[in-house]
C-alpha cells in the first residue's frame, strides 16, 4: 500500500469512526427520549411516524399528554441532526469499505434517505404543532420510503464492498503469481 493509499485508508477510517461516534451518541439520546414517550403514553415516536391519519396521530398525542409531547418535540429537533449523522455514516462506510463506488449513483442513496428523514421530521413537527391535514400521511410515507432506501443503500454498499474486496484479493494473488 503506497503512502497515498495509506493516507486515504487512514482518512476513511477516521471519518467512519467519527461518524459512528456522533451517530451512536445521538442514538442514545433519542432512545432515552423514546423511553420517556413510552412511559408517558405507551408508544414511541415511530408510532407517530407511522400514524398515517390525523385521527391516529391525535390519539397518540392524547395518550402522551404534555410531558410526552415535550419529549416528542425534543426528539424531533434532535432528529434533524440524526438524519445528518446517519447520512454521513453511510457515506463514510461507503468511502471506507467500497471506495471505488463512492462516486456512483448508488452513493447518493444516503442523501435521499437523509432528505426523506428531514421531510418526515418536518411533517411530524407540523402534526405536533396542531396542523394535521396530510402531514401524518406525508410523515408515514416518507418514513416507509426512507427505510426502504436505507435498506437498498446498505445492500448495495455490501455488494460493492464485496466486489471490491474480491478485486483486491484477485489482484494481490496475481501479483504473487508473477
Amino acid at each position: 500500500m503506497g503512502s497515498g493509499a495509506a493516507a486515504r485508508y487512514h482518512s476513511a477510517v477516521v471519518g467512519l469512526t467519527r461518524a459512528f461516534g456522533v451517530f451512536s451518541a445521538l442514538s442514545a439520546v433519542l432512545l432515552a427520549l423514546d423511553w420517556r414517550l413510552r412511559r408517558a403514553g405507551g408508544r414511541g415516536i415511530v408510532a407517530l411516524e407511522w400514524a398515517g391519519s390525523p385521527e391516529r396521530a391525535d390519539a397518540i398525542l392524547r395518550r402522551w399528554g404534555t410531558a410526552g409531547r415535550r419529549a416528542a418535540l425534543a426528539s424531533l429537533v434532535l432528529e434533524y441532526g440524526y438524519a445528518v449523522s446517519f447520512t454521513v455514516l453511510l457515506m463514510a462506510a461507503r468511502r471506507r469499505f467500497a471506495p471505488a463506488s463512492a462516486t456512483t449513483p448508488s452513493a447518493s442513496l444516503a442523501l435521499v434517505a437523509g432528505t426523506l428523514d428531514g421531510l418526515q421530521t418536518t411533517a411530524l413537527l407540523f402534526v405536533l404543532g396542531g396542523r394535521r391535514g396530510r402531514w401524518p400521511t406525508i410523515a408515514r410515507w416518507s418514513s416507509f420510503v426512507k427505510f426502504g432506501v436505507i435498506g437498498l443503500d446498505v445492500t448495495l454498499l455490501a455488494a460493492d464492498a464485496r466486489r471490491e474486496r474480491r478485486a483486491v484479493v484477485a489482484a494481490s494473488s496475481g501479483a504473487r503469481d508473477s
